[in-house]
């Protein structure tokens, strides 16, 4: 807080090249509480800091006035009377140290008031993203709007949200900027990787850091030139959820407020993003039961082999989309497992093509059970046969067709790895 009728001073001290502390006299004085005057050349106790101190300012005396907030120097009292005279007359000195009591208490209250008024803000903004965001039921809704309600309050430089998938890694799922321009930044990390936002998501607790000096930018950032960052983890039911990840050019850009409001918002996210997944999960369910009431149905009244499989075809690929479909079929009196009907890349296959016992299909017959591969397709692949696979699918799921004891054949979705 600079108060001076003469505004030279105060633009004097914001352009300060010595640093007040480098006087060990005003070091001492901040430190013990007790007052001093920084006086030029003629006094025997000025030292060279000291003496540059005063001549950037342009004075022959400097009376610093320590402000004691809890028994620690919360602010202080500077006095600057020019090089009109050599030192500080007894009885302004005297004053100052009067008036240092109710000016520190003026400045306690009045940053009370404004810790008390930016509160109530954020308490607004609370409630705002809070009212906008539980009424979204799309999970890949939320995200974004979270983000951009987000930026929209606080100014952030960057924003980015990274969700836990079912294959363990933190998925970008919403990225905001300042500027209109996108930055490039990772659609994945993996939990092996040693970044900020993963240490952030495995420890579950807040990341925060500041560049030591304005001159200096963070490593390991998403963004260039960045001098603050916050990673924030977010949970529901003791299971941690996703991190946010906000960035700033700015030096020193977030305080203890701004962490505990997003921590915060950080609480709700983890229960809205819950109820969307709960909303989606009943909404898929749904689905599948209609898709399994219509197969069921097709399959009572439909005499015609071939639009039976058209028609699962198109009720499961409502459901489930995949880029190759087939139904491969057991022959009866045979070991050989042919493949009636198949669709890749959203082509037909007129062909018919035969599968070993010992493939992946062979497997789900045998055990009459669902199969997934989700990771590690090509061990998983074999270990099963026994061989490399040709190609490796990004997932493969194998649903067999049971009737009674015995497995028909296998309805297949498959999504390769390019």
């Amino acid at each position: 807080v600079l108060l001076d009728a003469d505004a030279g001073f105060c633009g004097q001290l914001q352009d300060l090249r010595t640093a007040l502390q480098a006087s060990p006299r005003f070091a001492k004085a901040v430190r013990t509480g007790e007052p001093v005057i920084l006086a030029g050349a003629g006094s025997a106790a000025c030292e060279p800091a000291e003496q540059r101190l005063l001549e950037e300012l342009q004075t022959k005396s400097l009376a610093v006035v320590p402000l004691r907030e809890n028994g620690v120097t919360a602010w202080v009292l500077l006095a600057d009377y020019g090089n009109s005279q050599a030192g500080s007359p007894d009885e302004k000195f005297r004053l100052l140290l009067d008036l240092a009591q109710p000016i520190s208490a003026a400045l306690d209250k009045a940053r009370l008031f404004e810790s008390e008024k930016r509160r109530t803000a954020q308490l607004v903004v609370i409630h705002s993203i809070s009212r906008k965001i539980s009424s979204i039921l799309d999970f890949n809704s939320v995200f974004w709007e979270f983000a951009g309600l987000l930026q929209s309050h606080f100014h952030f430089c960057h924003i980015s949200i990274y969700s836990l998938d079912d294959r363990d890694r933190l998925v970008l799922g919403a990225q905001v900027e300042e500027q209109s321009e996108r930055a490039a930044i990772p659609s994945e990390l993996l939990l092996t990787e040693d970044s900020v936002i993963v240490r952030a998501f495995k420890r579950v607790q807040t990341e925060q850091r500041n560049v030591p000096d304005d001159e200096l930018v963070l490593e390991d950032t998403l963004l260039p030139g960045i001098k603050s960052q916050i990673c924030i983890p977010f949970q529901h039911a003791s299971k941690t959820v996703g991190v946010i990840n906000i960035e700033s050019r700015k030096h020193l850009a977030f305080d203890s407020q701004d962490v505990t409001v997003i921590e915060t918002l950080g609480d709700y996210l983890a229960t809205w993003v819950n109820n969307a997944n709960l909303y989606t999960d009943i909404g898929r369910k749904a689905n599948a039961l209609q898709t399994l009431n219509s197969i069921g149905k097709a399959i009572s009244s439909e005499l015609n082999i071939n639009n039976l499989f058209e028609l699962i075809y198109s009720q499961v690929s409502q459901v489930l989309n995949s880029e190759d479909f087939f139904i491969a079929l057991l022959e009866k009196g045979h070991s050989r497992i042919e493949v009636k009907f198949e669709v890749s890349d959203g082509r037909r296959r007129t062909y018919v093509r035969s599968l070993s016992q010992d493939s992946l299909v062979g497997y789900v017959m045998q055990t009459r059970t669902p199969f997934l591969v989700k990771d590690h397709f090509e061990k998983v692949y074999e270990a099963i046969t026994g061989r490399k696979p040709h190609l490796i699918a990004q997932s493969w799921l194998g649903v067999p067709l049971i009737l009674g004891d015995q497995a028909l054949g296998v309805i297949v979705l498959q999504n390769i790895r390019t």
